[in-house]
């Protein structure tokens, strides 16, 4: 090489170097441009922020964390600055944070009992090292107002609950307590002439202070309970001791601790003082603007119970004044509601409308005791247009359905503002014979029609020749009729073989398949069966000793032979020719109500059971390791925790499975419809179950387009399906089989199927497979409770979807998934038990 070309080679090596330079200052620049923006961001942040070493130390913090704290603790450990802890927190996410997730949680502080939402994201440094970054806020006034929110929800529901006062008080002053700890509170209420304050409430002031409080006079003298209720304002008393007026300092007070005191006026809708709310503390210190609310709006509530409670008094004791004129009067006397509901009614109205005083008081509406709704609208137009009737006229139906002409006189009842509360109203009875028996007739029609239209089954019998019968028997048998069917118990059916039906509705020709009454010939045999001896002979005990109404269960067959089992209540009645001649039954079919009973019970014994089994295993363990006698090395110490911790997690889901199981019967979970991409969930499901299928030696793969499409779905319960359907296919697959998960598009909808070579479904199953509770014959040494596929059915359907099953016995099944593209409207109905969720 000549001198020319090392010359050159110099220069190109350079001029490289040069322009590595060049990058190396633009990195550089960038870097610090990074770095400041970096800075900016922190400082301006308005929480606190923290960044921390994998050995838990503090690497930095902002300066908004050095204020909160008063130092600087740069290289202390986290825990022992943020928890006062002496080791790692229990709850601590730094592994999960250094695995590269960023984790979100609230927590509230063992050290200073505030509430915090953290941030915690992994950084990684350019020597490859990572740290975690923590950005703090202090959420504490969020929290508590959703405490108080809570607490205040529940005030109001015992108000509305009509719960006694000194409960709903106590947990008024329970909740504020809690919200403002260290404080004590007393809620005092003025007498009736308005001079003095008397305690009515309180959890934790002491007794002798009570009593010292009790009797505090009313004005600007007095102490600071009775000013604030003389001015109606609001007094904050820093200090009782060193207050400068005198006037409001307090001896007994000093002599029990207490230095601050926070007094509001309690006052009813009409903003008239009621007394006040009082607030005790050991510490001389005025409330923040939260606390002023807090206390604010207990006393706000306070006043809204008081005057519910002295409203109520007041009613009481306008009740006793007019109680002996009320009760005594001949005339039928009633006071309701606006709305119509009975508030009150004497013993004369009871006698008119045909009603126990209990039946009608709070249950029955006036509109009922109206025969036309219209007179009903007519009468409350014009009292409330005029402010009082009299003689108003109007046809009333009694609770046997007569009806009967009316005058009736009544008055508005007004509150002290002049708010209408309701009618008291006198009632006279002038209905005519001739009018009496125009009425019974339409009785009878009326009855007619919801005999024949009632979807109870319902049952005239005629037992006239059965009551002879038996009336004979009491005279000549020993013992009469209870003895006779001692020693003849077969008589029994002979017996109500003398009963005939007269008439039946037709519920009662569908229950037992009858085409009309004279198909019911046998009589009250017709009802229990005639291998039914004990409830023939207890019904025929009944008809004897003329009970007005008998009520049983019985097995009784359709006129094919079909069983059933009912309930049924009968009712003695008059006929025209003869009293108590026949019997008015009503049935109800409980067949498939006794089905489901036997079924919960049977699933109540499964989850007992299973619960029992893993309880039993988890004990066997913990008593291994409890055990010093034993040697147990760390590996079988692990092997044992594994054990109970799955255990424990099986457990954990059978909980769950009957609590959703709960709210699933009365229907209170809802459908939370979000995006969802199936392509994901498809892919989670497959990679959770691949170490399943290698234990198993079963072959589980996915087979779909290219990109499936992003649907409104509950990504949750859907995920619930794809697993219920999964876990059954390995449940009833064998070793090295093939599970293949198929998904396929249309133009409106997506189809995922969940095919398997196991066992098959034998084709009589076929039909209930979705049914809840329902098994297969061949699928009962497995473990499960019927309920995983009427779950999945359920849940599809709330999609707007459709569930298909191809199977044969012996060669395995197909279940397919059908959703919409767009989402619908899902169908109404309670959903049955989701299945138990995989172990695996």
């Amino acid at each position: 090489m000549t001198a020319s070309d090392c010359s050159n080679l110099l220069r190109e090596q350079l001029e490289a170097l040069k322009s590595k330079a060049a990058k190396l200052r633009r990195s550089e620049e960038a870097l610090k441009e990074s770095e400041t923006r970096y800075r900016a961001i922190v400082e301006a942040f308005d929480g606190l922020i923290y960044v921390c070493s994998q050995d838990y130390r503090i690497e930095f913090v902002n300066d908004a964390f050095i204020n909160r704290t008063g130092y600087d603790p740069t290289g202390d450990f986290c825990y022992q600055t943020l928890h006062g802890l002496d080791q790692v927190c229990p709850w601590c996410v730094n592994d999960r944070v250094f695995r590269g997730e960023t984790v979100r949680w609230e927590i509230q502080s063992p050290k200073d009992h505030c509430w915090y939402y953290i941030v915690n994201t992994p950084i990684t440094h350019q020597n490859g090292s990572l740290s975690k970054q923590a950005m703090i806020v202090d959420i504490t006034e969020r929290k508590q107002m959703e405490q108080f929110m809570a607490a205040k929800r529940e005030v109001l529901e015992m108000v509305a609950r009509g719960r006694p006062i000194e409960e709903t008080l106590n947990a008024l002053i329970a909740m504020l307590e809690a919200q403002v700890p260290g404080m004590v509170c007393c809620v005092m209420l003025l007498n009736a002439a308005g001079t003095h304050l008397f305690h009515m409430a309180s959890l934790n002031l002491p007794k002798d202070y009570l009593r010292a409080l009790d009797g505090l006079p009313v004005g600007p003298d007095g102490h600071v309970c009775g000013q604030a209720a003389e001015r109606g304002e609001n007094i904050f008393i820093e200090d009782l001791q060193t207050v400068a007026d005198p006037k409001l300092r307090c001896a007994h007070a000093v002599d029990v601790g207490f230095h601050a005191c926070w007094c509001v006026p309690i006052r009813n809708r009409s903003a008239r003082v009621l007394g006040t709310f009082v607030m005790f503390g050991p510490d001389p210190r005025l409330p923040s603007e939260w606390e002023t609310q807090l206390v604010e709006t207990a006393a706000s509530l306070a006043g809204i119970a008081i005057e519910r409670r002295q409203w109520e008094a007041a009613l009481e004791q306008s009740e006793r004044r007019y109680r002996t004129l009320f009760e005594e009067s001949r005339d039928a006397i009633c006071i309701t509601t606006r709305d119509g509901d009975f508030v009150d009614a004497n013993r004369a109205a009871l006698e008119l409308f045909g009603y126990r005083r209990e039946e009608l008081i709070g249950r029955v509406n006036v509109s009922r005791i109206y025969a036309y709704p219209e007179e009903r609208k007519r009468f409350q137009q014009m009292i409330e247009q005029q402010g009082s009737l009299s003689d108003f006229e109007f046809v009333l139906r009694r609770q046997d359905g007569t009806l009967v002409e009316c005058l009736l006189s009544s008055t508005m009842r007004r509150s002290e503002e002049g708010i209408v509360l309701g009618y008291q109203g006198i009632i006279r009875d002038v209905t005519r014979t001739r009018e009496a028996e125009r009425q019974l007739r339409k009785s009878e029609a009326r009855y007619r029609t919801l005999f024949e239209e009632s979807p109870i089954c319902l049952l005239e019998i005629d037992i006239s020749a059965l009551r002879y019968e038996i009336a004979q028997l009491e005279q000549t048998e020993t013992g009469g009729l209870g003895k006779f069917l001692e020693r003849h118990p077969g008589a029994a059916v002979d017996l109500t073989a003398l009963t005939t039906v007269v008439d039946a509705n037709k519920a009662t020709l569908e229950l037992y398949q009858a085409s009309s009454p004279h198909d019911l010939c046998a009589g009250l045999c017709a009802v229990f069966g005639t291998d039914y001896q004990q409830a023939l002979s207890d019904g025929l005990m009944a008809i004897a000793e003329r009970r007005p109404e008998f009520k049983g269960e019985a097995t009784t067959r359709t006129s094919t032979g079909e069983s059933r089992q009912i309930a049924f209540r009968w009712s003695l009645m008059e006929s025209a020719e003869d009293r108590l001649s026949r019997l008015l039954v009503s049935i109800l079919d409980i067949s498939k109500l006794k089905a489901l009973e036997r079924e919960r019970t049977n699933l109540t014994a499964m989850f007992g059971h299973d619960m029992k089994s893993a309880l039993v295993v988890i004990q066997g363990f913990v008593m291994r390791l409890l055990n010093r006698s034993l040697t147990i090395d760390s590996t079988k110490r692990e092997q044992y925790l594994n054990i109970v911790r799955k255990e424990a997690a099986k457990l954990e889901f059978l909980v769950d499975d009957f609590l959703e199981f709960a709210r699933l019967q009365v229907g209170t979970l809802r459908m939370e419809m979000a995006s969802t991409s199936l392509d994901r969930e498809l892919q989670e499901l497959l990679e959770s179950y691949q170490d399943k299928a290698e234990q198993r030696h079963i072959t589980l793969t996915l087979r779909n387009i290219e990109a499936l499409p992003v649907i409104e779905a509950d990504a949750r319960r859907l995920r619930r399906v794809f697993v219920n359907l999964l876990d059954n296919a390995f449940k009833y697959s064998k070793e090295s089989g093939t599970i293949t998960i198929k998904a396929a598009e249309t133009a409106d909808r997506v189809e995922i199927s969940f095919i398997d070579q196991g066992i098959g479904i034998e084709a009589e199953d076929l039909p209930y497979i979705f049914d809840p509770f329902h098994r297969g014959r061949e699928v009962s040494s497995y473990d499960g409770y019927g309920v995983g596929l009427a779950a999945v059915k359920t849940i599809v359907e709330a999609h707007g979807g459709r569930v298909l099953v191809e199977s044969r016995h012996g060669q395995g099944s197909t279940f397919t998934v059908v959703l919409p593209k767009q989402p619908r409207s899902p169908a109404p109905g309670p959903a049955p038990c989701p299945a138990r969720p995989s172990e695996g």
